[in-house]
C-alpha cells in the first residue's frame, strides 16, 4: 500500500530563494539552480523541491524555454496549504510512476523484467520498486547483448531512485528512464524522451492546483 504523501517524501519545506529577471538567466545556470537571490522570489513547497531536483537533469532545451521560466515566476505565488500540497505531491507521484516509469513497460517486457516493472507501477510501493530494481539488474547482468544490458541497467537505476524520495530523486529517475528509452530504440535521443515526459505540462498542473497568489 502507498504511504501518505508526508511519509513518502518527508516534511522538508525549504524554499529555494530566487529573484531578478529569471527569464534572462543562462540555461546552464538555470539547470544548476544558480539564479539571482536578492528580491524575495522563492519556489515553495513540493513544487519547488521537484523543480530544483529536476532542472539539473533536464535537457537544455527545456530550461531555455520561455514558458518554463514564466511558470517559475508563477510558482512563487502558489498556496502551500496542506490540501494543495497533498494534491501536488500526488500529481508528481503519478507523473513519475505513470508517465516516466510507465513509459518503460514495453522495454521491460521485451527484456525479461516486465512482471516486476508492472508490479511497481501498480503497487506503487518501495518494496515493489526494490523488486523491479533487482529484476532489471539481474537482466542487465545476464544479458549477452550489450545494448540489452544498457537498457536494463538504466531501468535498474530508475527503479533504485524510485525507492528513495520521489521528489528529491525525480531528476535521476527521469534521466535514467530517458536513457533506457533511447537504448531500447523507443526514442532517437534523450531530448526526445524528455519531450515525451512533458515536465512543462506537469508544472502547469502544479501551478493551477491551489493557484491563488499569496498577498
Amino acid at each position: 500500500m502507498m504511504r501518505p504523501v508526508s511519509a513518502r517524501w518527508g516534511t522538508v519545506r525549504d524554499c529555494s530563494s530566487l529573484s531578478g529577471d529569471i527569464l534572462e538567466v543562462d540555461a546552464a545556470d538555470c539547470k544548476a539552480g544558480r539564479l539571482p537571490a536578492a528580491g524575495g522570489l522563492d519556489l515553495p513547497g513540493e513544487t519547488g523541491r521537484w523543480i530544483m531536483a529536476l532542472q539539473g537533469w533536464m535537457a537544455d532545451a527545456f530550461c531555455k524555454e520561455r514558458a518554463w521560466r514564466e511558470l517559475l515566476l508563477k510558482v512563487a505565488g502558489i498556496r502551500c496549504d496542506a490540501v494543495s500540497e497533498d494534491k501536488r505531491g500526488l500529481l508528481i507521484f503519478d507523473w513519475i510512476m505513470v508517465t516516466v516509469l510507465g513509459s518503460l513497460q514495453p522495454c521491460a517486457d521485451a527484456h525479461g523484467f516486465g512482471a516486476a516493472w508492472s508490479r511497481m507501477i501498480s503497487d506503487r510501493s518501495g518494496t515493489a520498486a526494490s523488486e523491479a530494481m533487482l529484476a532489471a539488474s539481474a537482466a542487465a547482468d545476464s544479458s549477452r547483448n550489450a545494448r540489452n544490458g544498457v537498457v536494463a541497467a538504466h531501468a535498474s537505476s530508475a527503479a533504485a531512485a524510485a525507492t528513495c524520495s520521489v521528489i528529491d530523486y525525480s531528476g535521476v529517475i527521469a534521466d535514467s528512464a530517458a536513457r533506457a528509452l533511447m537504448a531500447c530504440g523507443e526514442v532517437a535521443t534523450v531530448d526526445d524522451a524528455w519531450k515525451r515526459f512533458d515536465p512543462l505540462g506537469l508544472l502547469r498542473l502544479l501551478v493551477i492546483t491551489g493557484a491563488e497568489r499569496r498577498i
